[in-house]
């Protein structure tokens, strides 16, 4: 892996990789993040899953939907490399797959207008049943390192987690499978987050005097429905991590998940602690299509924020600095808005 210090903000670079002879080796285009003031507007736009390299249309619809709403931050939960077992045939097959992944022109168009910001995800990681004793572990997060343009940093001490900070808005990513048990270990007693990666969340978050704190997660972490994409289906798990956030009941906090389900905001009511809020990102895979109905209703959904229809999300966080507002949208693709829910930072406390 290769690392560069000293980069300009707000600027775009072209990198050229050449051998000793002078001959190209490799190319890659990427744009560093501007440093914004803490009353800057910062607009975000977020997407679950990336198509798999044989459904480019869902992401090129994505692209030109993203370029009209000229976002600061493009955020992707997941870059959606598919784990199929021709790709896990072997280290360097998986590596070729993820570099041509990362390389398809959807992608890199999307790459050279704004900085990117990607979360390692499931299926990133390995084929179905994965868990933290998956051999091919190492390959998968060296490649996600090396050929996605992150500026999500892992902390080598405690595996499973990033964190980055844009103006007065702070991510908080959580890897959700190489820590997590095997399907040999029932879903009920199965653990999900290491209580290293629990640990360092409740304590970055109570450190961090962001206006919002975004908590990005590839799975699920509040929705009701009980699959294996969602942490309710693991019982111990979800316990964990609510008696993990009961306190401190800091301001700002938002939940942000991919689904393949509806979009939607969910606000988890808890006897023993403040409340958490959780907004749905719906993954591009099909993007057209109407999303999947889960059997289960959300019966913590916030009034008025179901979409069903075909959409991406934008987070908006605007106003003076005592009086910050984060504006959820949910798009059609042509960009135009479907629903906007605003809050503030105590909103997402009460």
């Amino acid at each position: 892996m290769l690392k560069i210090g000293g980069l300009t903000p707000n600027t775009h670079y072209r990198l050229t990789l050449r051998d000793e002879d002078g001959n190209t080796i490799d190319e890659r285009s990427t744009a560093t993040a501007p440093l914004p003031r803490t009353d800057d507007t910062i607009k975000m736009v977020f997407a679950g899953e990336i198509p798999t390299l044989d459904d480019q249309s869902s992401l090129a619809l994505f692209s030109a939907a993203t370029q009209v709403s000229e976002p600061d931050l493009v955020c992707w939960l997941g870059n959606g490399l598919s784990s199929d077992g021709l790709r896990w045939t072997s280290g360097s097959a998986y590596r070729n797959a993820a570099l041509a992944f990362a390389q398809t022109e959807a992608l890199s168009l999307l790459g050279k207008a704004y900085p990117q910001l990607h979360v390692f995800s499931p299926t990133d990681y390995g084929p179905l049943g994965s868990s933290r004793h998956w051999s091919g572990r190492t390959i998968a997060l060296q490649s996600y390192r090396d050929f996605w343009p992150a500026p999500l940093q892992p902390f080598p001490e405690v595996p499973g987690i990033y964190q980055m900070r844009y103006g007065d808005v702070e991510f908080f990513a959580l890897d959700p499978l190489s820590q997590r048990d095997g399907f040999e270990t029932p879903a009920a007693r199965a653990t999900v987050f290491s209580r290293e990666q629990l640990d360092w969340l409740v304590n970055a978050l109570a450190t961090s005097d962001a206006t919002f704190k975004l908590i990005l997660s590839p799975m699920s972490l509040l929705h009701p429905r009980s699959d294996e994409a969602s942490l309710a289906h693991y019982k111990r798990a979800k316990e964990d991590f609510h008696r993990a956030l009961r306190e401190p009941p800091t301001e700002g906090i938002l939940i942000v998940s991919a689904s393949d389900g509806p979009g939607e905001l969910t606000r988890s009511v808890r006897p023993d602690g403040y409340p958490l809020f959780e907004l749905s990102v719906r993954h591009l895979i099909h993007l057209s299509e109407l999303p999947k109905m889960y059997p289960e209703d959300n019966y913590f959904r916030v009034p008025g924020t179901l979409v069903r229809e075909p959409h991406y999300t934008s987070l908006t966080a605007s106003g003076e600095l005592n009086s910050r507002q984060l504006t959820i949208n949910f798009h059609r693709l042509d960009s135009s808005v479907i629903r906007s829910e605003s809050v503030s930072g105590r909103d997402l406390r009460d």
